[in-house]
Order: structure tokens, then sequence, then C-alpha cells
């Protein structure tokens, strides 16, 4: 059975030459080819870019993402309800979380990680990290989310 072009679909993941699956991020599509080859390591993976889908597709949005959003988890039970606890997304993807953590030393109070691009990063750019204050961890998830975005080539939309 061929697969279609999906909707939004930018990169093709090609196995031995033949079509086994569509990503719409470049980073996402590499991390998915790299996993196929670990598990087909005498298959030829390769990622492309299908010439049929190529021409101006900036007013697709494609290689970009929407601006950051921040929403309660409500995960917050008992003692812990009160505690701040947001996820993190871009568009409807979640790509992260920041969490205050009781029992904690007021300078690493508030945890942040980054979700979904540890295995596709530069090794500079840190997934995890901790901050006095949320105001601190936002800015550095921020700091992490827009060095990932400039190395995997993607821009916000608004």
């Amino acid at each position: 059975m061929k697969i279609g072009n999906p909707p939004g679909a930018q990169f093709e993941i090609l196995v031995d030459g033949k079509p086994r699956s569509y990503r719409d991020i470049k980073a996402v599509a590499i991390a998915s080819a790299e996993f196929i080859k670990s598990r087909n390591p005498h298959s030829k993976v390769a990622v492309k870019e299908p010439a049929d889908w190529r021409g101006d597709r900036r007013s697709q949005g494609v290689g970009r993402l929407m601006a950051l959003t921040m929403r309660p988890t409500g995960l917050g039970s008992g003692a812990y309800q009160d505690n701040i606890d947001y996820n993190i997304f871009s568009g409807e993807w979640l790509i992260g979380r920041i969490y205050e953590r009781n029992g904690f030393p007021d300078e690493v109070r508030f945890f942040w990680s980054l979700h979904g691009v540890v295995l596709t990063r530069p090794p500079s750019t840190n997934t995890d990290g901790a901050a006095a204050t949320l105001e601190e961890a936002k800015a550095q998830f921020q700091k992490s989310w827009d060095a990932w975005m400039t190395w995997a080539g993607l821009k916000e939309v608004p």
C-alpha cells in the first residue's frame, strides 16, 4: 500500500528507496530515520523533501511553529494542588513543562524541561534546568527553545 502525501508533512523517510513515513518537522524526521536505522542496520535509510512538494510553501507555515503558550497541567492534588504546574505548547504540540517543587532550596524551586528534542539537538542546548522564580524558568526555557529552533532551521509564526 502506498502512503499518500499527508497534509503539512514535508519530509519523507525512505527505507531502501521506498517511502516509509512522513514528518512535518525536519529534526523529528531525522530522529525517526535514526530510530528506523537502529532497527534496520542493513537498510539504507534517508530523509528527503519530495520534489513534488517543493515550491512556495511560505503561506503553508512550513518550517515554522506557533508562539509558545502555557496551560495548567491540572496534575496537582492534596498538598500539591496549589503548586504552579504548566505544560508548554507550540500550537497544539506539547513541548515542555515548568513546575514548582516543594522542599527544594529557593534558588532551584522551579524546574523546567523541554520535551521531544533530546535526541535531535546540538549538545550545547539544555533540555532542562532549575530557577528561583517562574519568570526565570520561563526565560531559561525560552532561551533553550530558541536555540533549538535556530539549530533546526525553524521560526515561530504569530
